[in-house]
């Protein structure tokens, strides 16, 4: 982990820097921002001791919710993703989860983009559930979801691609 911290500090500052300067200032059809922080937190090494993982979420989406004037959804949301994080990662990749040696470079496509989007789609409904929501707007409420699940899903796989995050 201790060799790791300097490349966590840059994705850290990167994913960061975008998401408060170029994308808070992106609304897609006036209702969609997409979150790609989030990755920070889906990409976190696996073996960091849970606790000290659930104080970092929540402290980063702390820092989000005071660029962004949130009152804590975002913490609320980073918290919500940092807990459900490992039940996923064992449904979706399995014994390799067990023992530690999950590479995302190593591992298929599908599995992959099933863990992201699973988890991004989590992420926006909290923080869309807890902006938005009502009772008698549940399914637009869901449509926002989805729809900014998508975009930051496809901003997402651009960043990864292109910056070939390594966990």
């Amino acid at each position: 982990m201790n060799n790791a911290i300097p490349i966590l500090a840059i994705r850290f500052l990167i994913l960061f820097g975008v998401q408060i300067f170029i994308f808070n200032n992106v609304s897609i059809l006036g209702y969609i921002n997409p979150f790609v922080y989030i990755l920070f937190i889906l990409l976190f090494p696996l073996r960091t001791n849970q606790e000290q993982f659930l104080i970092i979420s929540f402290l980063i989406g702390l820092v989000l919710d005071l660029f962004m004037d949130t009152g804590g959804i975002h913490a609320t949301a980073c918290v919500t993703v940092a807990f459900l994080r490992p039940t996923f990662l064992k449904i979706i990749f399995g014994v390799a989860y067990d023992y530690m040696s999950i590479k995302f470079d190593f591992t298929d496509f599908l599995r992959k983009m099933t863990y992201v989007f699973t988890l991004i789609l989590i992420h926006n409904f909290v923080v869309i559930a807890l902006e938005r929501f009502s009772f008698s707007h549940f399914l637009l409420s869901l449509w926002f979801a989805l729809l900014t699940s998508a975009v930051t899903f496809f901003i997402s796989i651009i960043l990864l691609i292109l910056f070939k995050y390594k966990t």
